[in-house]
């Protein structure tokens, strides 16, 4: 036997019992498995937008979505004045479902 060749099924045993009972198991288990689910395509994907370290900035385009997570730095000193007007700004922009990673928005005013 030469040093490329695969490991016998006793030194393959003996390396490691379980993966040897468990991937002939997973193989069969896999066949019998249905298909992977996949939307029909009078579905629409649901489109996320991601945006972060605005700031306070107010930014005059945000792509289109369904969904929009301010994922940190809404604002700069965190001030009470500050994160209502980034509410009110997040308020203000035509996405179904928004949010804030810590916070949903309605919870801060």
């Amino acid at each position: 036997m030469g040093p490329f060749d695969p490991p016998s099924l006793a030194t393959q045993f003996l390396a490691s019992p379980l993966l040897f009972i468990l991937r002939p198991v997973y193989g069969i288990l896999s066949s019998v498995r249905p298909d992977p689910y996949t939307r029909s395509p009078s579905q629409q994907p649901v489109r996320v937008v991601c945006i972060s370290d605005t700031h306070t900035l107010q930014l005059s385009s945000v792509p289109d979505g369904d969904l929009l997570i301010h994922s940190g730095d809404l604002t700069n000193a965190g001030s009470l004045d500050e994160i209502q007007k980034a509410v009110d700004w997040l308020r203000t922009l035509p996405h179904t479902h928004k949010g804030c990673h810590r916070r949903e928005p309605r919870q801060l005013v």
